[in-house]
């Protein structure tokens, strides 16, 4: 029988993080059956931006892919990211909803997998909720410790965006001249220390980077008053990627308290510098779960960014590019073991 695969792709529309580890997972359950990305309410920028395969199926709601699903046997792979376990009813509904599509797939004989998965809080209601659609799911994979010991059955993963075409460098730089900042426009960041940063290695120009389109006041406003370079966010969110890629491209150095941004520029060879401002340690989770846990510093603490990039560049990259290589190992013995059990009978 013939199966159909549903992945919801629905996101934060102005966050090219969101949209590539959600390309990604569809790219990964696009190669057999009939592959269904249930896109909501995604501007055209975004979904263009998704770059999905020419088979993907792309509707606008679960009602829509459940309708195209005729005597097919039918599959739901739920999106990868940061999921919080905070909220109210309207939380918890959407939540029963989930766990309701999940009954009913598997009533149909269907497999369904959670994938490269993050948490953050711990209300009563939705982590039972989630308890209870981790046990329903053929297989539920995280991307960090943290998560791993909240639901133990778990199984760990890199984050999904480090497997991703989208990220392959366009080409190799003939030197590295820059250090890319990105920063989060909900936090806090001390305009002396972002300053300092940007000043520890006179020999690399600073560059603020907008990953995420509401980041750009702060982006504009920090690279204004330091009379530094600025990749605004103009056009279509596709083009917005090769801007930013192009600029880790030719960054030594990228120093960010944005999951994705420290994850792309990994992915670019530029050496991660990940500045945790959050509440709930999502850097720190992350990065450890790859070996890199040195590479996050507490807060704009301007020393030990300081001491950071005093050591060797050389040292810096070999430990940051063994990390990427056993990741994306990972991501392919996932990958392939998922693919499996989607085309077992």
């Amino acid at each position: 029988m013939s199966n159909v695969r549903i992945v919801s792709v629905q996101a934060q529309y102005d966050n090219l993080g969101d949209m590539v580890i959600r390309s990604e997972v569809v790219r990964w359950v696009a190669n057999g059956g009939t592959p269904i990305a249930v896109a909501g309410k995604a501007p055209r920028s975004y979904v263009d931006g998704l770059n999905l395969p020419k088979n993907v199926i792309v509707v606008r709601s679960i009602v829509a892919a459940l309708l195209r699903r005729r005597s097919s046997r039918l599959h739901l792979i739920f999106a990868p990211g940061e999921q919080s376990l905070e909220g109210g009813p309207k939380d918890w509904v959407k939540a029963m909803l989930n766990l309701a599509l999940a009954g009913f797939v598997k009533a149909q004989r269907g497999v369904v997998v959670k994938v490269g998965k993050g948490y953050k809080g711990r209300g009563r209601v939705l982590t039972a909720l989630e308890r209870a659609l981790v046990r329903l799911s053929d297989r539920t994979l995280v991307r960090d410790q943290g998560a791993r010991e909240l639901f133990p059955s778990a199984e760990l993963m890199p984050d999904i965006a480090l497997s991703s075409p989208l990220l392959e460098p366009s080409n190799e730089p003939a030197h590295r001249k820059h250090v890319a900042i990105s920063l989060r426009d909900d936090r806090l960041h001390p305009d002396v220390a972002v300053a300092a940063v940007a000043k520890l290695v006179p020999d690399l120009t600073p560059v603020f980077v907008v990953q995420v389109q509401r980041d750009e006041t702060i982006a504009q406003d920090m690279s204004s008053r330091m009379g530094a370079e600025l990749v605004a966010w103009e056009g279509p969110m596709a083009a917005q990627l090769e801007r930013v890629k192009s600029v880790y491209a030719r960054a030594e150095y990228t120093v960010s308290d944005r999951l994705h941004s420290i994850l792309f520029a990994l992915r670019s060879g530029s050496i991660p510098i990940a500045v945790e401002t959050g509440s709930h340690n999502k850097l720190r989770r992350q990065l450890a779960a790859l070996g890199l846990e040195r590479f996050v510093i507490n807060g704009w603490d301007v020393d030990a960014i300081r001491s950071l990039l005093g050591e060797d560049r050389e040292s810096l990259h070999a430990e940051s590019a063994a990390a990427l290589i056993a990741a994306q190992a990972r991501l392919d013995e996932v990958r392939m073991s998922i693919s499996r059990e989607l085309d077992s009978p």
